[in-house]
């Protein structure tokens, strides 16, 4: 489970909206000789608010831990990018196969955005999954 702190801005029924705090690299060297913390600094600037499902019935302004399963991460990154990517490759090669290279641009746009729309299809679809849903773990 992947896990950060954070405190509650409101309660929208079953769900909290949690301000995370700002993570800079893996929190193991404060971000001494790594490049890890600079990207980090670059990416994640500020706050982020997350819509968890509020189990502990946190309140606004409770100091909360939240996480999401290991998995849910990697997968929802996979169909994000890896997936349109591949399909951009498969078009390309499809493409390709006829002989000519704008018939190989052309394949490679139709799979990217044959990519992309199965791409947010599955993210409509799968928005209010268990699996994908970060959860408020406790209060601290």
């Amino acid at each position: 489970m992947i896990e950060t702190r954070g405190v509650v801005a409101a309660v929208e029924g079953e769900y909290a909206l949690v301000e995370t705090e700002r993570a800079v690299g893996c929190g193991h060297c404060q971000g001494k000789g790594c490049g890890t913390a600079a990207l980090s600094r670059l990416t994640c600037s500020g706050k982020r608010e997350v819509r968890a499902l509020n189990k502990p019935r946190a309140r606004a302004g409770d100091r909360v831990l939240i996480g999401i399963a290991d998995g849910a991460v990697l997968k929802g990154a996979g169909m994000a990018y890896a997936l349109p990517l591949v399909l951009l490759t498969l078009g390309a090669l499809a493409g390709n196969a006829y002989g000519s290279d704008p018939g190989a641009g052309l394949g490679a746009l139709a799979g990217l955005a044959a990519g992309l729309r199965f791409a947010r299809a599955y993210n409509h679809r799968q928005r209010d999954s268990a699996q994908f849903q970060p959860v408020v773990l406790q209060r601290l």
